[in-house]
């Protein structure tokens, strides 16, 4: 499959491959960084947050390793798409499941 994946169109693979193993595909192709959904967020390992401000209320994930008291990327789950905020500003509220 991940060979498959190095040269095949996205539905050519899903056609072969079972549209279920598409994040797979996805993994193996993406060519940012960067997440671009909340499983992507989850599959590297991004913690789920709510970021609470006087103007703001925010859905993140932001990186494991990330220091919240700096300006870092995130992931705002609102727009779906990265962002970058003063951590400064902001008070954090981990989501666990």
């Amino acid at each position: 499959m991940k060979n498959d994946a190095k040269w095949m169109s996205r539905d050519t693979w899903a056609a072969k491959h079972g549209a279920y193993n598409l994040p797979y595909y996805d993994s193996i192709t993406r060519k940012s960084p960067w997440p671009t959904n909340a499983i992507e967020c989850r599959d590297m390992g991004w913690q789920e947050y709510m970021a609470y401000s006087d103007a703001y209320d925010l859905h993140i994930y932001a990186p494991a390793n990330a220091d919240l008291d700096d300006v870092i990327d995130v992931f705002c789950m609102a727009e779906f798409e990265m962002i970058s905020i003063a951590g400064y500003l902001f008070t954090f509220e981990a989501i666990t499941e």
